[in-house]
């Protein structure tokens, strides 16, 4: 996304038009209002045609409301009245917008002679950084995130898509360190508060004890907090709920997991926690319909197979159960899916 500049900045970098209204144009770029500035500076770029700000913030603006054309129009005309690094990463990330990644990059590298501040640097490297992530090299953006870092300065945005990629990359403690880094600059994003319970919640899993409940416990406590922020946020609620499910608190667990249902029913992984919570309230013709129900969403995943067959077999369904067991092992040959085949053919064997 382009950074607006301040006005400090952008006045002094150029020289200023001769009329006024330019600055009210800035400043609702400034904002966030790109469809009120384009209104604005549409008049003054009629009059101030060598004017290369005015071109560029123009070009930003419209690059910001997806009209990539005129955007390219604009940025072009300001790199020829006036060359600079905004200009070149504005058309970079146009060519990014329409899927042309090489050339993206190419802008980008033609751009590096202009580049004459810390927050330039930062651009460079992220904006290279974001180009391999949409290509699926991520390990090429992590090395050029790393480069961005020592020029990030406060910004929890940065950090939070660091601890995105670290945590995709299987790199649990750089994800929990950039994460927290993220919400010490900007506590008030449930976003990142979720996925910071994300991480806790796989520290769970690799930790037994007071270390893993501790885990569990802030998982819990973050989600509380996102919640705090953004109430019917579905991410915070299935985060509680796995959270509680992990401590063994059914009863919140369920009704977390059916706030998530009641918000989004095609939430993922939704009817299949709360079938394990089911399972652990011992309410196994109710564990039985949501597990059906996972299924039908993920008929490849061989645990929801495994916990349906339990219920189905708490229910007295045994042949129903055997399928279920038998289609578990088919996907993945567990030694738990086997003994519990083996188990229940022979009783149903048994009684023939």
């Amino acid at each position: 996304m382009a950074r607006a500049l301040s006005l400090p900045a952008a006045v002094g970098m150029f020289a200023m038009p001769a009329a006024a209204d330019w600055l009210a144009g800035l400043s609702y770029y400034h904002q966030g209002k790109f469809r009120r500035a384009v209104e604005v500076l549409l008049p003054e770029v009629r009059q101030n045609r060598q004017d290369a700000l005015i071109h560029r913030i123009l070009g930003l603006s419209y690059y910001q409301l997806r009209d990539y054309e005129q955007a390219e129009t604009y940025l072009r005309k300001a790199l020829e009245l006036q060359p600079d690094f905004e200009t070149q990463l504005g058309l970079a990330r146009i060519e990014a917008g329409r899927g042309n990644y090489g050339t993206a990059l190419e802008s980008l590298d033609e751009g590096q002679g202009f580049i004459q501040t810390d927050r330039h640097r930062f651009q460079y490297h992220f904006c290279r950084g974001s180009i391999f992530l949409r290509q699926g090299h991520p390990s090429r953006a992590r090395g050029e995130f790393r480069k961005a870092e020592p020029f990030a300065g406060k910004q929890p945005a940065f950090f939070a898509q660091m601890g995105s990629l670290e945590y995709s990359l299987g790199r649990i403690p750089q994800a929990l360190a950039a994460l927290e880094r993220s919400l010490e600059l900007d506590r008030g994003q449930p976003g990142v508060l979720v996925s910071l319970g994300e991480v806790c919640l796989r520290l769970s899993a690799t930790e037994r004890g007071a270390a893993g409940s501790g885990h569990l416990e802030r998982a819990v406590a973050l989600a509380r907090e996102a919640l705090a922020l953004s109430p019917d946020s579905v991410a915070a609620h299935h985060l509680a709920g796995r959270g509680h499910l992990g401590l063994r608190n059914f009863p919140a667990a369920e009704r977390h997991f059916r706030e998530v249902i009641a918000l989004d029913r095609r939430h993922p992984g939704i009817f299949y926690s709360l079938g394990q919570v089911l399972i652990g309230l011992h309410r196994y013709p109710e564990g039985t319909e949501a597990l059906e129900q996972a299924v039908e969403e993920e008929p490849a995943n061989p645990d929801i197979h495994y916990a349906l067959g339990f219920c189905r077999e708490k229910t007295g369904n045994h042949r129903q159960a055997l399928d279920s067991y038998r289609r578990a092992l088919h996907l993945r040959p567990d030694p738990e899916f086997k003994t519990a085949a083996e188990r229940l053919g022979k009783k149903l064997d048994s009684v023939r």
